[in-house]
């Protein structure tokens, strides 16, 4: 299975070798619109080569939960980035990340347009496709396609 794994997640970042790179210009809110509740927040800071990004994926578990992972530090030219549950409930947090439960490749399609890849670790003690309604494959892996639902923002140099 590990195997398998690893071949889609080879295979998925040569497909989206040609990646054009977020900028801070991609902060705001993404969604999907055929998936209610799935989307994106980019939080970009900083500027030119010391900029990065932070992702926050919502989406649902296999069982219908809420669920929102957080990312590593997406660092200028960088597409692919792990991701982590966050550990504790509101408002007690463990603050440390822990053990990467998946990760993301996001490829940017247009100013308006992103592609985000995924991979869950977590769900895959047999990682089978397991269709739901609506346009995602299934919960362990696969691609969605995202619109920007906040305006972008405008760089004053």
């Amino acid at each position: 299975m590990k195997c398998l794994k690893t071949v889609l997640m080879v295979f998925l970042l040569c497909a989206f070798s040609a990646i054009q790179a977020l900028d801070v210009g991609d902060t705001g809110i993404w969604y999907e619109p055929g998936l209610s509740g799935h989307g994106l927040v980019v939080t970009g800071f900083g500027s030119d080569d010391q900029a990065g990004a932070v992702l926050t994926w919502y989406t649902y578990t296999p069982e219908g939960e809420q669920v929102w992972f957080f990312s590593d530090n997406l660092e200028p030219g960088q597409s692919a980035v792990n991701i982590y549950l966050p550990l504790g409930s509101f408002p007690v947090f463990d603050h440390s990340l822990g053990e990467p439960v998946g990760e993301l490749t996001v490829q940017k399609l247009s100013a308006d347009v992103l592609r985000l890849n995924f991979l869950v670790f977590i769900w895959d003690d047999d990682c089978e496709p397991r269709p739901q309604a609506g346009p995602s494959p299934n919960f362990c892996y696969g691609q969605i396609t995202l619109q920007r639902l906040t305006p972008q923002l405008e760089i004053i140099p």
